[in-house]
């Protein structure tokens, strides 16, 4: 896969998470279901007070993600390298967005 859709993949995961509290793990399967009744983990831990609660629950729901998707005892029909590397991507933009919201 390249970059750009690599990317893409990204920006679309990430969005899920922040929008919907959609797991990866659901988009794999095919069952994009919201996860907890879509309330934003940020709500539930107190973060409302930072800036940007969502994009900081995204982040942590994709390090969630990833250590699921690696601890799996299968590889998703051959999407969890991609499915690995989106949420890397995606962590990484938000982080930079984050930032730079900083300055």
């Amino acid at each position: 896969m390249d970059k750009t859709k690599r990317t893409m993949m990204a920006v679309i995961l990430g969005t899920a998470l922040v929008g919907g509290g959609i797991t990866a793990m659901n988009m794999l399967a095919g069952t994009a279901a919201p996860a907890g009744g879509g309330t934003p983990a940020a709500a539930q831990t107190g973060e409302q007070n930072e800036r940007h609660p969502h994009i900081h629950s995204a982040i942590k729901a994709l390090h969630e993600a990833m250590k699921e998707m690696k601890e799996a005892d299968h590889d998703f029909k051959g999407h969890r390298v991609d499915a690995m590397k989106a949420c890397e991507e995606a962590i990484k933009q938000l982080k930079m967005a984050v930032e730079v919201d900083k300055k």
